[in-house]
């Protein structure tokens, strides 16, 4: 505490002293910048543990933007102000322009205290003004609000404000925002930085232009649907991460797209999970292999879905094709105690069958939900409006067309796979070049004429995300 008084003494000091043209001619400017930027190092270091300052930084990356906060000034004073010459950088005009825009991205500038910023540069920096006495004073503070409002806007920019949950993962795009933020500052390239921020989804730009119409900005319930949506491509990973060859399923819309080299080469109806199993929202997952006519290994939870009708008559299930291995051991399904079996024990097995649950075909990928792509024996779902009426997997409709586009370049022909498909024994086929599995969730996009096409939220997540917005 004394060593504060005496630094802040010595600099006030030396602003009366210096009013004297006659007097102190020979002060040592260098000794009023250093005093002057230990004092504001020490004030922006105890600003730094002061949650007080950082009240507005909420949402899922709050921690994030506190973390960062703290080593941002360990080893510097000021970030937008120079400590020396009482002055403000190019950088705060810069960043108050894109903050005011925010909402073009819909995301709300007072939630990274736009007028509390604008308010306080106004004071503090008045165009064609003398300096203000107490304008040091207030330097550390109003630098570390900017630098508060900065991270979170950047953070919330590059990874999505919505902290969803629920089977919902997607991969984060990875990137040093903050390092990249004080590199902006010190260059006064912040609008750059900002605009370098936004995903790269063409749907992204898309919908942006959407929320500049006043039809949909002025109808709020419209309006807030587009922020959700595009707040969700935030959420996505880089674009370029998914390869030349993925596919995309975007539950909302029941539709499957298999895109190459940025073309969509196949559109593909698809039935997704109901309410109650819902298919989990997944981006950037491996396909394994393809296989032709496949075994199910029958999920205990589904299959205890069925038990009664599996009580009332066990050889329902060899009528079905089903094996059923109790401890690893085969046995025969009349055989079962099911009431007082362990369902840990038991494990079943479909063969492979045109009814199937799997069907001719089947595209595992990498997840932690045990979901595929798969055919189905019941085709009379694919023309239904809702197609939300799976356990959960993705039932494809054309699943010969999806087999002829990941295996194209290798040596599978049209007629083979149809063979293999009908074949009733599984068969695995390797991938010729690498396919990733995208399962969105977007329900707003914007069609090929430009006309904004909004979806039925089909597992509630729109209520409950919006919130956060």
């Amino acid at each position: 505490m004394q060593y504060r008084f005496f630094v802040l003494v010595s600099i006030f000091g030396w602003f009366w002293s210096a009013c004297d043209n006659t007097e102190h001619n020979s002060y040592d400017a260098a000794a009023q910048k250093k005093y002057a930027e230990q004092y504001c190092q020490e004030q922006l270091l105890d600003l730094a543990q002061n949650d007080t300052l950082l009240a507005f930084v909420k949402g899922k990356n709050s921690e994030r933007v506190r973390q960062t906060f703290q080593k941002y000034y360990e080893p510097t004073a000021l970030l937008w102000q120079d400590a020396g010459t009482h002055s403000a950088l190019a950088a705060i005009e810069q960043y108050l322009a894109v903050l005011s825009k925010a909402s073009e991205h819909g995301l709300v500038p007072e939630h990274y205290a736009y007028t509390l910023l604008k308010e306080s540069y106004a004071t503090m920096y008045p165009p064609n003004s003398p300096e203000m006495v107490d304008r040091l004073q207030k330097m550390p503070q109003f630098d570390a609000q900017l630098t508060a409002s900065a991270l979170l806007f950047a953070n919330d920019m590059w990874y999505g404000k919505i902290a969803p949950s629920g089977h919902w993962e997607m991969d984060t795009r990875r990137r040093n925002v903050a390092g990249d933020l004080q590199k902006a500052i010190q260059s006064n390239k912040i609008a750059e930085f900002f605009d370098s921020l936004q995903p790269k989804y063409p749907q992204y730009a898309r919908l942006k232009t959407q929320l500049q119409k006043p039809e949909v900005r002025d109808n709020a319930t419209t309006a807030n649907l587009v922020r959700l949506n595009m707040d969700r491509y935030r959420m996505m990973p880089d674009m370029d991460s998914l390869g030349s060859r993925y596919v995309w399923v975007n539950i909302p819309e029941f539709m499957l797209q298999f895109v190459e080299s940025k073309d969509t080469t196949a559109s593909i109806v698809v039935v997704v999970g109901d309410s109650k199993s819902s298919t989990p929202i997944v981006t950037n997952r491996k396909m394994q292999n393809v296989v032709f006519s496949p075994v199910w290994n029958v999920p205990t939870g589904i299959a205890y879905e069925e038990i009664e009708y599996i009580l009332r008559n066990p050889a329902v299930l060899i009528v079905a094709d089903v094996d059923v291995f109790v401890d690893g051991k085969k046995v025969d399904p009349r055989d079962v105690d099911w009431n007082n079996t362990a369902r840990s024990r038991i494990k079943m097995r479909q063969r492979p069958k045109a009814t199937n649950s799997m069907g001719l075909v089947k595209f595992p990928f990498d997840n932690d939900y045990g979901v595929y792509l798969h055919d189905t024996p019941n085709k009379g779902s694919f023309g239904n409006r809702n197609r939300a009426e799976s356990h959960g997997c993705v039932r494809v409709g054309n699943p010969l067309l999806l087999s002829q586009q990941v295996l194209k370049g290798s040596n599978w022909t049209s007629d083979g796979m149809q063979r293999a498909m009908y074949s009733g024994k599984q068969q695995f086929a390797s991938i010729p070049r690498p396919v990733r599995v995208n399962l969105v969730y977007f329900t707003a996009s914007v069609d090929s004429k430009g006309n904004l096409v909004t979806r039925r939220d089909v597992y509630g997540y729109d209520s409950r995300q919006l919130k956060q917005l």
